[in-house]
């Protein structure tokens, strides 16, 4: 069986960088990563 990285995955499902979908999934995914981690160091600094 073949695997797929997760860049050519994203590829094939939301389009090649620079589409709008794909821009889209990127700021989003960001934005949850930093709302991540703003929730842990202030779980951290409880």
């Amino acid at each position: 069986m073949k695997t797929k990285s997760w860049d050519k995955i994203k590829d094939s499902v939301y389009g090649k960088k620079g589409t709008e979908r794909r821009d889209e999934l990127e700021r989003d995914f960001e934005a949850f990563q930093i709302g991540m981690m703003l929730r842990e160091a202030r779980e951290q600094k409880a």
